[in-house]
């Protein structure tokens, strides 16, 4: 697990885009809020992403006060208690300033 500025965070999510889908789950530090998105395409305007899917879009800001890690998904997950069922072995984690998290990982085109 380290952590990554912005730029590369951008720089990967841009990569996962090329050679496959991308997921995403997003939860309130709450917990009163919470959804995953499967299977989408990203449209980066940073610090913004927009992720597309057949069923769903989401835009989500990334202000200044984001931080970003990158590592292993179950290791990000379960320092939150959570287990997450994903796809994938490596994801991004953005903490938003008011502690609400956003997972986003890449997934195989064939899924």
């Amino acid at each position: 697990m380290r952590h990554i500025s912005s730029a590369d965070a951008f720089r990967e999510l841009n990569d996962w885009n090329k050679d496959s889908f991308v997921g995403c789950a997003f939860a309130r530090q709450d917990a009163k809020a919470a959804f995953r998105l499967r299977r989408l395409k990203l449209e980066l305007r940073e610090p913004s992403v927009f992720f597309v899917g057949e069923s769903a879009m989401a835009l989500l800001h990334f202000s200044d006060g984001v931080v970003f890690v990158m590592g292993d998904v179950n290791d990000l997950a379960a320092a939150y208690g959570w287990g997450l069922d994903i796809p994938s072995d490596t994801c991004i984690r953005a903490t938003f300033g008011n502690g609400d998290l956003c997972f986003i990982f890449p997934e195989s085109p064939s899924l």
